[in-house]
């Protein structure tokens, strides 16, 4: 059998718990944000809150904000999901 990796991006609804049992990687997304004043923000969508709090999240959802969008890594970011350890010797 050819080795397989499950990869799921950072808006699906896998908990950690799920994650590490079922050996299932996230691809991290960008989230991007511009301030009512015009400062563009960016930080990385984390399924484990761990970059960005879930209430600091809704803040951002919030009226006072003008856009929000989230954005895909590089591919090189992307592909270290993908990177398999070498077999045993």
């Amino acid at each position: 059998m050819k080795p397989f990796a499950i990869v799921a991006d950072s808006c699906s609804d896998l908990p950690k718990d799920f994650r590490q049992a079922h050996g299932i990687d996230y691809v991290k997304m960008m989230l991007n944000w511009t301030e009512k004043d015009g400062t563009v923000r960016e930080n990385i969508a984390d399924l484990d809150w761990e970059t960005l709090s879930s209430k600091a999240f809704y803040d951002i959802l919030r009226p006072h904000r003008i856009t929000l969008t989230s954005f895909s890594p590089t591919l090189k970011k992307a592909r270290m999901c993908f990177i398999l350890p070498a077999p045993a010797a």
